[in-house]
């Protein structure tokens, strides 16, 4: 009996047909493939799979308000967001293992998601994840859909400037910093500053964190040692929103170790002006 030989060239491109899905309604050519963002919505459970799904009535009056993603005002976002209604997620993937474990009802989840047929949505990845309180009322996030206010979207008063290191200020916001960092990690830290910028009566914080004998952090030993054994966390950068209130600095939000740009969605959250962040005007 003669065994047929497949060359390799041939092999690959047999094994590229199978692992390739054949959509029977491949997504919008003019419509955005992904979106990364912040994302606010209810958990509809399955058995195999999940679905975040977003407020009808408010995607329809103020999509802005619970879908707050990467370049909203760009033509193939504002297309990709036309069409969408729910996000899924499949229960035994990382990402839908991620929001199981923290959210089962109103949810506000960041991350990155993929446009795999014509208006449908799934989870790609996730950095953050937070329950919402049952009785939360998503029209809260809405300002009815007119003219956002205007502190969101450049400069109110002073330009952004970074905070150098003769600075008087760069250790008072490191010094409020640290110990939501701290408590975070359950142990004495020190950082690595990569970027401190400060407007108006915010500051943003880009910094590594270090032992006090600067050595690296051993994430392991951290409550963040699942999301690193499955991939969902990237390093030990740390990405922190800082406010002054009457003279006090406090962290209004952080993020460790995101594999997106997790701090996209806190000027619409926090009312930080963009130019904080260094993030185009929306």
């Amino acid at each position: 009996m003669k065994i047929a030989r497949i060359m390799p060239s041939a092999l690959a491109m047999a094994l590229a047909t199978l692992a390739t899905p054949a959509f029977a309604d491949p997504p919008d050519p003019g419509s955005a493939k992904t979106l990364t963002g912040t994302f606010y919505g209810t958990i509809q459970a399955g058995e195999y799979e999940n679905a975040l799904v977003l407020d009808e009535t408010l995607m329809s009056i103020d999509s802005d308000a619970i879908v707050r993603v990467q370049g909203a005002n760009r033509p193939d976002v504002q297309r990709a967001l036309n069409g969408l209604t729910l996000i899924s997620m499949v229960n035994d993937e990382a990402p839908g293992r991620a929001i199981r474990a923290r959210c089962s009802e109103k949810c506000k989840i960041t991350g990155t998601i993929e446009q795999i047929e014509r208006n449908a949505w799934w989870f790609k990845r996730v950095t953050a994840v937070e329950a919402l309180p049952e009785s939360f009322d998503f029209m809260s996030l809405s300002d009815g859909g007119g003219p956002p206010d205007q502190k969101l979207k450049g400069p109110n008063g002073e330009p952004p400037r970074d905070v150098g290191a003769g600075d008087p200020l760069r250790k008072t916001l490191l010094d409020a910093l640290r110990p939501a960092i701290e408590a975070d990690l359950g142990q004495p830290v020190q950082f690595v500053v990569r970027k401190l910028r400060k407007q108006n009566e915010w500051a943003f914080a880009f910094v590594v964190p270090q032992t006090r004998a600067g050595k690296p952090i051993d994430f392991s030993t951290t409550r963040y040692a699942e999301a690193q054994r499955e991939g969902m966390f990237d390093g030990g950068d740390i990405f922190a929103l800082l406010e002054n209130n009457g003279g006090r600095w406090t962290v209004r939000d952080f993020v460790v170790g995101p594999t997106d740009v997790a701090y996209a969605g806190w000027p619409e959250q926090y009312g930080a002006p963009y130019p904080l962040f260094e993030l185009p005007v929306q």
